[in-house]
């Protein structure tokens, strides 16, 4: 084993622990007091400093996570690694424009025990809006978003809690695979019908084929959003388990893509993921793509990480090797 391997070793355990931290800090801020930072708070900030909107927020960001660039070595480096590359000023018309903000209408009405309307962000508000990135040293930057005005999204309410919804997150991170949608579409997972109308807006899609089990969930598609899509003849509900549609029917479908979307977040998509990726092997000629696949992913490196480590430590892989297996790529042919 040699000296440079075992300090390559620790650097990338530093960095696991840094992921670690960063991502609780993040999640406590937004579970917390994500709308911790007002329109006043900004402006002070700007003209008693003079500084730009971006490196603003920024600052103020970092002091409520307690990430001061001042406090120290470390403090800055979590600055210039995670906080300042994470950090993004998101303008309305990006999603205001949008064929399904455009197009479809969620109307403010109560549904049994559903209450459909549109919720909002506050001015300066933090969530999440895109995928996490994995940069080449795998540092992992969540991807956080804010408005600068108050920005109104779609959404259904179940007993005052949302149920659904079409943020930008879900905008974001749905379109990968929008992009890469044609022919013959699968859709595990309805929502509100945003994949299903953005793919069938597309030229090079013929038909789009909706798994959902929720009986709920297809009323409401149904009620709702397959009235006003332009291309409603395109698309196909059928009330199934993906699981049981996946190993039952697929297989024997002409289904060119195929896009897999049954979980809330990452904390409940690790299992359902995997247990999606191993029945790929039925659909040889399906190209499957996985919403949020990078965050699931990243659970699933760390604890890989913990496999190799034992490798490592026992002479039986050098640090190439564990580096190259926490890669998504192989990551993904591991799985």
């Amino acid at each position: 084993m040699q000296a440079a391997d075992i300090q390559r070793m620790r650097s990338l355990l530093q960095t696991r622990d840094r992921n670690f931290n960063i991502f609780e800090a993040y999640s406590n801020y937004l579970d917390q007091c994500a709308d911790y930072i007002t329109p006043e708070m900004m402006r002070e900030m700007m003209n008693d400093y003079h500084l730009d909107e971006l490196t603003a927020y920024q600052l103020l960001f970092a002091a409520a996570i307690g990430a001061n660039e001042d406090e120290g070595e470390e403090a800055r480096y979590y600055n210039e690694h995670y906080i300042k590359p994470s950090i993004s000023r998101l303008t309305p018309e990006t999603y205001t424009n949008n064929a399904f903000y455009k197009n479809i209408r969620i109307p403010e009405k109560k549904h049994g025990r559903w209450q459909l309307g549109t919720e909002y962000y506050k001015p300066y508000e933090a969530f999440i809006w895109q995928d996490i990135r994995c940069q080449h040293n795998l540092e992992e930057v969540p991807q956080i978003g804010f408005f600068s005005e108050t920005f109104h999204f779609p959404a259904v309410l179940e007993d005052g809690r949302e149920w659904m919804s079409t943020k930008p997150n879900e905008v974001e991170t749905i379109q990968p695979a929008i992009d890469a949608a044609k022919g013959s579409v699968t859709a595990f997972g309805l929502g509100l019908g945003y994949f299903a109308y953005m793919a069938s807006e597309k030229d090079e899609v013929e038909r789009v084929t909706v798994v959902e089990r929720d009986s709920d969930a297809i009323a409401l598609f149904e009620e709702i959003t397959r009235p006003q899509m332009r291309h409603k003849e395109k698309i196909s509900i059928i009330k199934d388990d993906a699981f049981n549609y996946a190993c039952q029917t697929l297989p024997h479908q002409r289904a060119d893509f195929a896009f897999v979307d049954l979980w809330h977040d990452a904390a409940d998509g690790v299992e359902l993921y995997t247990r999606m990726r191993q029945l790929e092997h039925l659909s040889p000629n399906t190209t499957f793509s996985y919403w949020v696949e990078d965050t699931l992913l990243s659970h699933l490196r760390w604890k890989r990480l913990d496999e190799m480590v034992c490798k490592f430590r026992n002479g039986e892989c050098d640090y190439k090797t564990v580096i190259e297996a926490l890669q998504n790529k192989n990551l993904r042919m591991s799985v």
